[in-house]
């Protein structure tokens, strides 16, 4: 899957979706928030986006000034950080029923439906029915990862890989446990050759910008077709100038972080994230240009583990080893 944003072409790099409803705040017949009590469907937008890039330049920032990985026992910053990532995708995916609900009258379901994906639902809303399939397919691990993390007792280890060239790639995989051994958790860290994976942080930190664009791609196709079957209301698909600097900031802030080395099951699922002469390119997976211009094929000659100790368990499992 391919995303491309031109700022000479679209006007900006923003969103998708931030660029479309922003075209059309104004179209206060087409719009119902204030019958839902909801902010405006630009402010849903707008805030859920603000708490995924600030999360972003936290982790960040955390990783570029924590290059040597020296944590001490206790210290949850990096737990904190990586789960507000995480926390923030499903956030920001869950806004978007409430973006589309926004343009559907209340009348539409009088009794009281607490989410939006079900009241659309009710509402015979089948854009977003198509909607939820499609993410649900490609944004799967962030959501069972969530539950994991909220629901049962999911913690992470942080793992430290290094190679023979002393390049080195942080990295984290979500706990499960088999038979009283601490291992990652298979449903999100499926093997690998018959090893246990994790994700890197390069990896990562990639894939999370990637699907906050993804998301807003699907989002913003399914709102144009609501608001073509509903209101036979087009875009013209004019540009339209937008401050674009949170983008261009985050972009700046994950090439800092970047360093050389993939783990080995990442060099084929690892997404593209690329700002050149005022073009925004998302690719999921990445062009094999891309890897190799960030990342060599290397061979891990140490990894470290970091885990949470609770005082029982004496056994656990090393990815890649």
């Amino acid at each position: 899957m391919k995303v491309i944003r031109n700022v000479q072409k679209d006007g900006n790099i923003c969103t998708p979706l931030f660029t479309t409803l922003t075209l059309i705040k104004d179209k206060n017949e087409i719009l119902f928030f204030n019958e839902h009590r909801l902010r405006h469907p630009l402010g849903i937008c707008s805030v859920s986006e603000d708490r995924f890039f600030m999360s972003l330049r936290d982790l960040s920032k955390y990783l570029n000034e924590n290059k040597e990985l020296k944590i001490v026992e206790g210290d949850n910053t990096l737990f904190i950080k990586t789960k507000e990532v995480i926390e923030s995708i499903v956030a920001y995916l869950d806004d978007m029923y409430l973006i589309f609900k926004c343009f559907y009258p209340s009348k539409l379901v009088l009794k009281e439906i607490t989410f939006a994906s079900r009241w659309l639902s009710e509402a015979g809303c089948k854009e977003s029915e198509n909607f939820k399939k499609t993410i649900n397919g490609f944004l799967e691990p962030y959501i069972v990862t969530d539950n994991v993390i909220k629901h049962n007792h999911g913690r992470i280890g942080i793992l430290r890989a290094t190679e023979n060239l002393h390049d080195y790639a942080s990295g984290f995989f979500v706990e499960g446990v088999e038979n009283g051994v601490i291992i990652p958790n298979e449903k999100i860290h499926p093997k690998f050759m018959g090893k246990s994976t994790a994700f890197s942080y390069n990896r990562f930190i990639l894939d999370a910008f990637s699907n906050l664009y993804l998301i807003s791609y699907y989002a913003d196709r399914t709102l144009k077709r609501i608001l073509k079957e509903e209101y036979n209301f087009i875009l013209d698909g004019s540009p339209i100038n937008i401050d674009s600097s949170k983008t261009t900031e985050a972009v700046d802030y994950i090439n800092q972080t970047l360093t050389s080395i993939l783990f080995e099951d990442e060099y084929k699922k690892c997404s593209q994230v690329e700002l050149v002469d005022g073009i925004l390119t998302i690719r999921t997976p990445a062009d094999k240009s891309f890897i190799k211009s960030k990342f060599k094929g290397t061979s891990i000659i140490s990894m470290r583990m970091i885990i949470s100790s609770d005082g029982i368990t004496r056994s656990w499992r090393l990815p890649y080893m």
